[in-house]
């Protein structure tokens, strides 16, 4: 098998590549990436007590440490993307209302984020194609 096409593009997988949302982009890096990591470890720091004892932190706080490192960290951008008209700039922020309000963004960035094969150069490269004819 050619491996040469699953070559992982490191700084997309970094700093983000561009997916098709309706008429915009979201800029949307992969999982697990080194920002994300530091993220996590950051944001599980108030609740390494209960998990070195071998217990679990409130449900709510789970979701909430992984939607902010999400959104500090995977959802890294956008292009043309609007609310109630208004174009929305990109902020964590607002990267964080998106992931809580909306669950389409939601929806398309747990699913991009997590798949190795949309950070591959050759998957970069025809994002990037497709989205400039558009």
């Amino acid at each position: 098998m050619e491996l040469a096409p699953l070559r992982t593009d490191k700084t997309a997988k970094l700093k983000g590549r561009p997916f098709a949302f309706g008429d915009g982009k979201l800029i949307i890096a992969a999982s697990g990436n080194v920002e994300h990591r530091k993220a996590l470890r950051r944001l599980y720091e108030p609740h390494a007590k209960v998990l070195a004892a071998g217990g679990q932190p409130e449900p709510g706080a789970v979701v909430a440490v992984d939607d902010e490192a999400m959104a500090e960290a995977i959802l890294v951008g956008w292009e043309n993307i609007t609310v109630n008209g208004e174009p929305l700039a990109y902020s964590k922020e607002n990267a964080l209302m998106l992931l809580h309000d909306y669950d389409a963004v939601r929806e398309v960035v747990l699913k991009a984020c997590e798949s190795s094969a949309q950070f591959t150069v050759a998957a970069v490269e025809a994002a990037t194609a497709v989205l400039k004819k558009s």
